[in-house]
């Protein structure tokens, strides 16, 4: 009996879960765990960055598009100088996908120093 219950629960959401567009399921998104936000199209990359761009530079580019959950400038283990490229994971995918758009390629200034944002889908998770 587990069994059938499970496979029913199991069918309605693989027959719906590849169409479905990505802002589509609010409720599936809030019920996912730690893990899950990190995966799908959330976490951005975010390449060529100057070494004057830290963590509160990066989030407030960044938060115009959506919440942002999670913000990282990754640097060198030894020397703490930032390696040039960071990660920005937000709360869901739409406002990832819209920060994608609007910023890669785009010049910015201040502590981006004019420089033309990489932004791509982050493999971080895999």
């Amino acid at each position: 009996s587990n069994r059938q219950g499970g496979e029913e629960g199991a069918g309605d959401d693989s027959s719906r879960g590849g169409v479905q567009p990505p802002d589509a399921g609010a409720g599936a998104a809030a019920a996912a765990s730690a893990a899950d936000l990190l995966q799908g199209n959330r976490a951005l990359y975010v390449g060529n960055l100057a070494p004057t761009v830290n963590e509160a530079a990066l989030n407030m580019q960044f938060a115009m598009f959506g919440p942002v959950m999670q913000v990282q400038v990754m640097r060198d283990r030894e020397t703490r100088q930032p390696r040039g490229f960071g990660f920005v994971t937000f709360v869901n995918s739409s406002s990832a996908q819209a920060a994608m758009a609007q910023l890669n390629g785009a010049i910015i200034m201040g502590p981006f120093q004019g420089r033309a944002l990489r932004v791509s889908p982050s493999n971080k998770a895999r």
